[in-house]
């Protein structure tokens, strides 16, 4: 079970960190963890995503109160294939 599930967080964590990186207003902080931390480069901030992204009934965790980070940081959890394409393409449809 615990090999079968590092396996699965690597290639999420991959698709997510490739597709992530094809948004030029989102700057991506990849890790081997379950999660990803993201950097907003353009006029939204962390709690505008969070509400837009709600709407469509995707929870992200605004990171602005993590030490060094700002109203400009969230952090998205790593989840299983079809989770992260609905987030991909919400966040393709805001901007």
């Amino acid at each position: 079970y615990f090999e079968e599930t590092r396996r699965v967080v690597a290639e999420e964590n991959e698709f997510l960190a490739t597709n992530l990186a094809k948004f030029e207003w989102l700057k991506t902080f990849s890790s081997p963890a379950n999660y990803i931390i993201l950097k907003i480069l353009n006029h939204m901030t962390s709690p505008h995503l969070g509400e837009s992204l709600l709407k469509k009934k995707i929870l992200i965790r605004d990171a602005s109160n993590f030490m060094f980070l700002d109203e400009k940081f969230i952090r998205i959890a790593i989840k299983d294939r079809e989770s992260n394409r609905m987030l991909i393409d919400a966040l393709s449809e805001i901007n």
